[in-house]
């Protein structure tokens, strides 16, 4: 495991969509488990359309709140690179990389990331970098509430 701090970066939404990020995902098929690389911009759209969809509260919330995206550690010997976190009880499998919405404060302890609102934290050993994306508000056009 890396022992170095991990950063957390404040970034608006445009200079995350910049870094043109990329992440793994675990993918089931009839021929078996096989890991994708997905792009971190689609992975944000579809948490931004899912929030514009949503209940004015949760809408609200979301925009009024960064995005909270922890980026896993590189792989490293038996490492995979994904984060395992059954404390999250999330309904995905495991990835390179975990998003939170609505995150107003994002806690840290000796050994962890967490919301304490929510159901949502990462290890500190396991994170490269943390980003808290500030939605643009101008970009609400992308999907009719």
């Amino acid at each position: 495991m890396d022992r170095r701090k991990p950063l957390i970066t404040e970034i608006s939404e445009g200079d995350f969509r910049k870094l043109d990020l990329k992440g793994r995902v675990t993918k089931h098929d009839g021929e078996g488990t096989h890991i994708v690389e997905v792009s971190l911009n689609d992975e944000l759209d579809r948490e931004i359309a899912a929030g514009l969809q949503s209940n004015d509260e949760e809408y609200e919330n979301m925009m009024g709140n960064p995005v909270t995206i922890a980026i896993h550690v590189e792989p490293n010997g038996m490492d995979d690179g994904l984060y395992w976190d059954r404390y999250m009880n999330r309904s995905h499998p495991p990835r390179s990389f975990e998003i939170g919405v609505g995150i107003r404060h994002l806690y840290q302890t000796r050994d962890w990331f967490e919301d304490r609102s929510d159901c949502w934290r990462v290890r500190k050993c396991e994170t490269k970098t943390v980003y808290r994306i500030y939605l643009d508000r101008k970009g609400e056009e992308r999907c009719v509430r």
